[in-house]
């Protein structure tokens, strides 16, 4: 049964205004455990380069997802960014 479970977090950071926010998010492997990740996707056209690295897929570094075989999708990931008061 496939279950959807959004995991909020805190960070506290500064960024000069214009900068470009990267985010990473991290699975470690859990063989056996049936624990899987997915995320959310389409395939609707990039707004900005989407990076991703699986060294078990022999994808050591970063790599865009329009280079990489197979992975035709733009992935979703949702931040949202609040001003100091």
């Amino acid at each position: 049964m496939s279950q959807q479970v959004i995991r909020p977090f805190t960070l506290s950071a500064t960024a000069p205004t214009s900068s470009k926010l990267v985010v990473e998010l991290f699975s470690p492997d859990a063989p056996g455990t049936n624990q899987l990740l997915y995320i959310g996707s389409n395939s609707l056209a990039e707004a900005a380069p989407t990076y991703v690295r699986a060294p078990t897929c022999d994808i050591i570094e970063p790599t865009t997802t329009a280079t990489v075989r197979g992975c035709d999708i733009l992935i979703l990931l949702g931040v949202c960014v609040f001003a100091p008061q």
